[in-house]
C-alpha cells in the first residue's frame, strides 16, 4: 500500500483548503512552536505554506510543516500532538524526502523527539539520512 495514502499533504499556492486546514491544525503547530525557541510564528507558516514552499502534514490529531532546505534535506518546522500519528506522517515524509531528491530529513526541537525517533532509524541530532 502506498505509506502516502490517507495524507493530504497540502502544497498548492493561495488554497482555500489548505487555509481552512492550518487553521485546524494550528493548535498542535503553536504548541511546537511554543516549545521550539526558534523565533517563528504562526504567521510565518501560514505565509510559507500558502507560497508552497512549506508543506502542511494535517493529521486527526496532529500536524507537522515540512520544507525542503537548499542542501536537499527535508526540514520539519513544527510538529504537535499524537505521536503515533506523527510517526506515520515521519515515514510519509520519507518517502516524499526521496521522491524530491533528498538525502535527509531534519528536526529540530527538544531532546524527547530523538527518543521518538530513533526507532524509525533517526540519529540523535533528528537527522535521517535516506537512500535514494
Amino acid at each position: 500500500p502506498d505509506i502516502l495514502a490517507g495524507f493530504s499533504v497540502q502544497r498548492r499556492r493561495h488554497d482555500t483548503r489548505a487555509a481552512l486546514m492550518l487553521d485546524r491544525c494550528a493548535p498542535f503547530i503553536e504548541a511546537a512552536l511554543a516549545r521550539s525557541n526558534e523565533g517563528f510564528t504562526m504567521d510565518d507558516i501560514a505565509r510559507e505554506v500558502a507560497s508552497g514552499q512549506a508543506i502542511l502534514w494535517p493529521g486527526l490529531n496532529s500536524a507537522a510543516v515540512t520544507y525542503v532546505r537548499p542542501m536537499k534535506a527535508m526540514h520539519v518546522w513544527a510538529a504537535g500532538g499524537d505521536l503515533g500519528e506523527l510517526r506515520e506522517m515521519a515515514k510519509a515524509a520519507e518517502v516524499l524526502s526521496v521522491k524530491l531528491g533528498c538525502n535527509a530529513i531534519m528536526a529540530g526541537g527538544r531532546d524527547g523527539w530523538a527518543r521518538a525517533l530513533r526507532p524509525l532509524g533517526w540519529n540523535s541530532y533528528v537527522l535521517k539520512e535516506l537512500q535514494s
